[in-house]
C-alpha cells in the first residue's frame, strides 16, 4: 500500500497534529498507509505506537539557542541524521511527506524536497519555528494553525489557514472523565498543567494556594510534570482530598471532560484542543519560548473571548482569578461558546483533502538523483 509519511516529534505539540491527520486518513479508507518518523528517545516512541501507527526513529538533536559546547558537534549530528533519513526514505518510498515540526522533520523533508516528492509543512504556532521557515520555500503546501503566522511567509499561494487538527478521541462525558480520576462530577473542577514537562512557576502557585487554605469546594486535577512530582506530592503535608496530583495526565480526554476551567501553558495544541471542546481557560504563556510565540498564541484566543491571559509574574493571583471565574457561570458559558467559535473542528479533514490532492502528483521517493538541485533550502 502506498505510504504517506508524517515526520515530527520531540513534543506532543508536534506529535498529536500528525496523529489527527493520520486518523482522518485511515477513516477515509483512501488506500494509503500512514507511517511516522520521529526522534529516537522522544515521547513519540510511546505515543505513536499506542495510537496504532508504525514509527521509525532517527537520532537527531537541535541547535541550542544559547552558547553550548554541544553546538560544536551540531554539523556532524546533522550530517548523520541526513544520511539516516535518506536511507529510511529510500526504503519506505512515500508518495507524500508531511512535516509537523521539531528538528527530526528537517532531514526527512530536506530529502523529500530534494527528490521533488510532494510535501507539506504544518506550523502550529502564531510565530513559525526555525524548521518551518527553512522548509516552507520549497514545500508544496504550508498549513497554518494561526492566520497571524502568514506574514512570515513569502509564497502566499502555498499557504492554507486551516487551524490545528485535534484527535478524534478527545470527547468523553463529564461522568466518564470524573470517574477516571476519582473526582465528583457534581463539583466545580479545575485542571492545571504546564505542558508535558510541567511548569515550575505554575506548580509553585498551586502549592501556595493549597498551603494558604486550599481550594475549598473546588476540585483540582493537577499535573506537575515528572520532574516536579515528588516535591509537590509531598508538600503540603495536609493535602485536601479534593486535590489530585499526577506527574503526567495520560487521558487528557477524561481530564478535559471533567473540567469546568483549564489552567495551562499556551502551546498551540492545547489551545486547539480547548477550542475544539469549548473549554474556558486561563493561559499562562511560557515567556522563554522562541520569539515569545506562546504569548501570541494566548492573545489570539483571549482576543476572541475564549480565554484569559495570566502572565507568570501575576501567578500570585491565580487562586483569586480561578475562584472568581467559577462563581460567574454566565461568563464561563460565554467563554466556552467563544472558544468553540475560535476552534477549527474541520482542520484534519481539510488537511487530508489537500494531502490526497498531492498524491495525484504521483512521484514517490526514489534513490535516483534529481535532475537539478532545488533552490531555497540549504543544509
Amino acid at each position: 500500500m502506498p505510504k504517506i509519511l508524517f515526520a515530527g516529534g520531540g513534543t506532543g505539540g508536534h506529535i498529536y497534529p500528525a496523529i489527527a491527520m493520520a486518523q482522518e486518513l485511515v477513516a477515509r479508507r483512501a488506500g494509503f498507509e500512514p507511517v511516522f518518523v520521529g526522534k529516537a528517545g522522544g515521547p513519540e516512541e510511546r505515543i505513536i505506537p499506542d495510537a496504532g501507527f508504525a514509527l521509525f526513529t532517527l537520532k537527531v538533536s537541535g541547535l541550542a539557542r544559547f552558547w553550548s559546547a554541544k553546538n560544536l558537534l551540531f554539523p556532524l549530528r546533522l550530517l548523520q541524521a541526513l544520511l539516516e533519513a535518506r536511507r529510511l526514505l529510500n526504503r519506505l518510498k512515500p508518495v507524500v511527506v508531511v512535516g509537523t515540526g521539531g528538528y527530526v522533520s528537517f532531514p526527512v523533508l530536506f530529502w523529500a524536497q530534494w527528490k521533488r516528492v510532494p510535501n507539506a509543512v504544518q506550523e502550529q504556532n502564531s510565530v513559525p519555528g526555525l524548521v518551518t521557515r527553512l522548509l516552507a520555500p520549497r514545500a508544496n503546501l504550508v498549513f497554518l494553525g494561526f492566520a497571524e503566522s502568514g506574514e512570515y511567509f513569502s509564497r502566499l499561494e502555498s499557504l492554507r489557514f486551516v487551524g490545528n487538527p485535534v484527535r478524534k478521541d478527545l470527547v468523553k462525558s463529564r461522568e466518564e472523565g470524573a470517574k477516571v480520576f476519582g473526582l465528583s462530577p457534581n463539583k466545580k473542577t479545575v485542571v492545571l498543567f504546564g505542558g508535558s514537562q510541567g511548569a515550575r512557576c505554575l506548580n509553585e502557585a498551586v502549592r501556595n494556594w493549597i498551603s494558604a487554605g486550599g481550594p475549598g469546594e473546588i476540585q483540582l486535577l493537577w499535573q506537575t510534570g515528572p520532574k516536579w512530582f515528588a516535591e509537590n506530592q509531598a508538600a503540603p503535608a495536609q493535602k485536601p482530598s479534593n486535590v489530585v496530583v499526577l506527574p503526567y495526565i495520560e487521558d487528557m480526554a477524561a481530564a478535559y471532560a471533567a473540567s469546568d476551567l483549564v489552567v495551562c501553558r499556551a502551546g498551540a495544541l492545547s489551545i486547539a484542543e480547548l477550542a475544539a471542546l469549548g473549554k474556558p481557560s486561563i493561559l499562562v504563556p511560557y515567556e522563554a519560548a522562541a520569539a515569545d510565540h506562546q504569548t501570541k498564541n494566548a492573545e489570539a484566543l483571549a482576543e476572541a473571548g475564549g480565554g484569559l491571559v495570566l502572565k507568570e509574574k501575576e501567578l500570585s493571583g491565580l487562586a483569586e482569578r480561578v475562584t472568581a471565574l467559577l462563581k460567574n457561570s454566565t461568563e464561563l458559558k460565554k467563554m466556552a461558546a467563544r472558544a468553540r467559535q475560535f476552534g477549527k473542528p474541520d482542520a484534519a479533514r481539510q488537511m487530508v483533502d489537500e494531502i490526497l490532492k498531492l498524491t495525484l502528483k504521483g512521484k514517490d521517493f526514489s534513490a535516483e538523483p534529481a535532475v537539478s538541485s532545488p533552490k531555497g533550502v540549504t543544509c
